[in-house]
């Protein structure tokens, strides 16, 4: 098919004068084009979508055809629309009475012309405990590796922490087993919480009333550390710990000093962090 071929079939069945496209560039006629086969998309999600739609959208792929789609609007953009209009199908090509959607379609636009929010994006809870979960990579320990995000009611962060050594101790010279034959052997006595650091690394003059988004329920040390400074709720994301005796202490005190404590509920199971999107 010749390039003007295809300029006027398509014109044709997507309700144009084909004429009005003699002065038009290239460029103008492709974003016109696609504004319509859009529009013909949307029509067609209406439960009241009409034959004549249906019928000149499915004259658009079968008569017009990929290779005339990929001249005009390139490769990539003739598999997109050639995808779009795969949720039109007949039982016989030639008779387009019985036209079908099967599926619930959704518009293709392209990126820079979409005039509503994102759908996909994450939550403020997801956001905070996710928070937690990045800065636990900066931990140092081989064995656990524990976030803490401090978030104010304003939900603004206050606070970040993660599990470490003292400021001043070098981790390559301190010790990291979680056993050993003597306790001075082993990391217990030296590391500085997650929840700990959170606090003391915070960027507000206070904490109070705040909440404490933790990879791990917080330790007796941690709890008291948290009501000390005020802080009026934790989320949770793991409580592995439980059965453990300094567990069994920390809920007993947050429980009296009344500050509340819940899991955090999740709605999927990660959130992947991809540098490269950035230039996509």
């Amino acid at each position: 098919m010749e390039p003007w071929q295809a300029r006027l079939n398509l014109s044709e069945n997507l309700g144009f004068d084909s004429t009005v496209f003699d002065r038009r560039g290239l460029f103008e006629y492709r974003c016109i084009c696609i504004s319509r086969i859009i529009q013909l998309f949307t029509q067609c999600s209406n439960p009241d979508y009409s034959t004549f739609t249906l019928r000149n959208l499915t004259m658009v792929w079968n008569h017009v055809g990929k290779h005339a789609l990929k001249y005009l609007f390139g490769s990539c953009a003739a598999s997109g629309i050639a995808g779009a209009a795969g949720f039109v199908t007949t039982k016989n090509r030639e008779d387009l009475q019985h036209v079908h959607v099967f599926t619930n379609p959704k518009p293709s636009t392209p990126k820079d012309f979409i005039n509503r929010k994102r759908e996909n994006f994450i939550t403020w809870e997801e956001y905070f405990m996710a928070v937690a979960f990045l800065s636990a990579q900066r931990s140092k320990d081989p064995n656990t590796q524990v976030g803490a995000c401090i978030v104010n009611d304003e939900n603004k962060i206050v606070g970040i922490g993660y599990n470490g050594m003292p400021l001043g101790c070098p981790d390559d010279e301190m010790p990291w087993a979680r056993r050993a034959d003597s306790i001075l052997d082993t990391k217990k006595l030296f590391v500085c919480h997650a929840e700990m650091n959170a606090i003391l690394n915070k960027n507000s003059s206070s904490v109070q009333g705040c909440r404490i988004y933790v990879a791990l329920f917080p330790c007796n040390e941690c709890a008291k550390l948290i009501i000390q400074s005020g802080i009026k709720e934790v989320i949770y994301f793991s409580d592995k710990y439980k059965e453990h005796i300094e567990f069994v202490a920390s809920r007993q005190m947050l429980e009296k000093a009344r500050v509340n404590v819940r899991p955090f509920v999740r709605s999927r199971n990660q959130i992947v962090i991809d540098f490269s999107s950035i230039d996509s």
